[in-house]
């Protein structure tokens, strides 16, 4: 909240008639805990320790206009105020004053052009928004999608099994997965369903899985949006067991998978999990765990637990004939504190969370390792079980802060996305507290989860920010990696601009739906980029660039190569014009694409080639696109190019020559 404080005390100050600059010095020094970490993150720390020192000089009225190092401070102080405004903080008043100061600023020469050139554009939005009244905007967010490998599928569905043990593949699996995928090649999507502990996670799991190794692109977030894509690619819902094909318009299949896995299948189930577990599995046990389980793996797994909890207490132990005895014995098993702080932890429906969520004691620690899944490298817990969860299960108020916890994990975005997956409610509360510490790197990961998972979200709490912050947010975003979030941010920032109409922000608008058209096309959402550009011609010649380039490389990953063969053409004209070399290099790599997706390949070979000889006698800064022209022409001609070998080795890269071979 310290930075929120601050703002609300610079725009009293500044929004006065009769301001004076000794306040906003006053606003700075009573907030300065809660913003030091903004300015050291901005100026550095020893410019935020000059700062604060002259904060405290303790200046009286009229000595801060003689002192040219205040009025630098103040300016300083003033920027973080405009760079993070929020227009429910402004007025006419404060907008003059605001302009006045850096009259003030620029004739004392405190103010260089380019920061003089920042104020003013910021200042115009704030006025012209006050002029319009359009003080905060509502719409705006991320498509809700997240494209994966086959490595990401644990922690997206809160299945971590496959990280400890390979998955058991036998005939009732197999007949699952043909009937899901049947239904997936036919445009249908599949809704598994069964009782607790039926296997459906592991099913969804091993369905993708094996999608993708056949080709197939996997998203997870809202299947809804599977309808605006296309081609070879799924949307599977990281809440339930719900998949969707690019296309589908609706048409979906329920899959009941309860009883479908064999009893050889169970059996291998069993001595898998018994085996990583230290657990001795007789025959006879074999046979009791597979006849008790009514065909559900959940059972085995629960039952299993049982059994490891009985060796650690040196108890003998037999296999519960039923699932409502097996959980019984299970709560039986444990200390009663911990069964106390395992109900509670059972009130998260999430199946995956991360570690921090419960602390334990040390007579309760061994037990604790027991009953869950610890995966260290993302730091999350999983429950074994649906079936082990539900043994714990009662309906109380909700125990946790979940902020703190995936803040201060290992990896925050999956400790969000862990439990934003079962408790969506709980998005807001992560994100407002994630903003009020965007200085802090953990920040972004966790927003990123939130606008994946419950998208709009942070744009409602950013509604009344200036494009310019938002446009710094982006940046920040970008930097990180979170694109999600950069496209929500983006999202809102065309939205604003739109908004307000009118021409004086046009050519801005025009930038910003550019930039968004390009951090979906990175997000792999090739069809939304389209969407973005679609009926846009901006008039500024670098962003005509830009938008041919996006165009064409989008159409290319939908296998529209006729169409991006020409976008492309137009993009390499207008590179050309540019003289980037760069750019036009990288342009042509992508028409050769095009070319072999026409079947023009004698065309592609003859243009590769002489990408790869230009390259080759090029400057180093241009290794990275060699290496991917040489990859290109390998793949066509088969062989080696070993003057691209002497050049990769020239510019001192060898590890991109034994990428491409050279060492062989």
């Amino acid at each position: 909240m310290g930075l929120g404080e601050y703002l609300e005390c610079c725009a009293k100050q500044i929004g006065n008639k009769s301001f004076s600059l000794e306040g906003i010095l006053d606003c700075a020094r009573l907030h300065w805990d809660s913003i030091a970490g903004i300015f050291t993150s901005l100026y550095g720390s020893k410019r935020a320790e000059e700062i604060y020192s002259v904060l405290n000089q303790g200046l009286k009225l009229g000595e801060v206009e003689e002192s040219h190092e205040v009025f630098k401070v103040v300016s300083e102080l003033l920027e973080v105020f405009l760079g993070s405004l929020d227009m429910t903080l402004a007025s006419p008043i404060l907008v003059s004053n605001l302009e006045m100061i850096l009259n003030i600023l620029v004739e004392k020469g405190i103010m260089p052009e380019d920061r003089r050139r920042l104020w003013e554009r910021i200042l115009l939005e704030v006025k012209l928004r006050l002029e319009k009244n359009v003080l905060w905007v509502e719409g705006g967010s991320a498509t809700p999608l997240i494209a994966l490998s086959d490595e990401d599928l644990p922690w997206a569905l809160g299945y971590l099994w496959p990280y400890f043990l390979d998955q058991v593949e036998g005939k009732g699996v197999e007949g699952v997965l043909k009937e899901v995928q049947s239904s997936i090649y036919e445009g249908i999507a599949v809704r598994l369903k069964g009782t607790p502990g039926s296997g459906k996670l592991a099913l969804t799991y091993l369905t993708l899985k094996h999608l993708i190794t056949e080709g197939y692109l996997v998203y997870a977030g809202d299947p809804n949006y599977a309808q605006l894509l296309s081609g070879d690619k799924v949307v599977f819902s990281p809440r339930g067991y719900y998949l969707s094909p690019a296309g589908n318009k609706g048409d979906i299949k329920e899959i009941d998978v309860s009883g479908r896995l064999t009893l050889e299948e169970l059996k291998e189930i069993a001595l898998r999990i018994g085996a990583w577990d230290g657990v001795k599995i007789s025959e006879s046990m074999l046979g009791a765990l597979v006849e008790h389980s009514g065909g559900n793996p959940g059972f085995v797994e629960a039952a299993l637990l049982h059994l490891a909890l009985c060796e650690m207490s040196q108890r003998r132990c037999e296999v519960p004939d039923s699932m409502e005895k097996l959980k019984a014995k299970l709560r039986a098993d444990l200390p009663p504190a911990l069964v106390e702080k395992l109900t509670n932890l059972s009130l998260i429906s999430a199946r995956c969370f991360p570690t921090g969520l419960l602390e334990v004691g040390e007579d309760e620690e061994d037990f604790f390792n027991r009953v869950f899944l610890k995966y260290d490298p993302l730091g999350l817990y999983s429950w074994r079980s649906l079936v082990s969860r539900e043994a714990f299960s009662r309906k109380i108020a909700f125990p946790y802060n979940p902020y703190e916890v995936v803040f201060s994990s290992e990896s925050p975005f999956h400790s969000a996305w862990s439990l934003l997956s079962s408790s969506p409610r709980i998005g807001s509360y992560v994100a407002a507290k994630a903003l009020s510490e965007l200085y802090e790197e953990q920040s972004y990961p966790l927003l990123e989860a939130v606008v994946t998972l419950s998208p709009g979200t942070v744009a409602r709490l950013l509604r009344s920010s200036t494009v310019y912050r938002l446009r710094v947010l982006v940046g920040v975003a970008e930097k990180m990696g979170s694109l999600a979030l950069a496209e929500e941010l983006l999202s809102l920032s065309t939205n604003i601009l739109k908004s307000m109409g009118g021409e004086v922000l046009a050519e801005e608008l025009e930038a910003l739906t550019v930039e968004l058209a390009e951090i979906q096309a990175k997000r792999l959402l090739p069809e939304l980029a389209l969407r973005t550009l679609s009926g846009f011609s901006p008039r500024d010649e670098s962003l005509r660039l830009r938008s041919e380039w996006i165009r064409g490389a989008s159409l290319l990953n939908i296998s529209e190569y006729e169409r991006a063969f020409t976008h492309l053409q137009e993009a390499l004209r207008l590179s050309q014009e540019g003289n980037s070399r760069r750019e036009t290099y990288s342009i042509r790599i992508l028409i050769v694409d095009a070319l072999l997706g026409m079947g023009r390949r004698d065309e592609a070979v003859k243009e590769i080639e002489s990408i790869v000889k230009e390259l080759v006698r090029a400057e180093c800064t241009l290794v990275d696109l060699l290496f991917e022209a040489a990859i290109r022409e390998k793949q066509l001609k088969g062989k080696n190019n070993y003057a691209v070998c002497a050049s990769l080795t020239r510019c001192g890269y060898p590890d991109l020559a034994g990428s491409y071979g050279c060492f062989s």
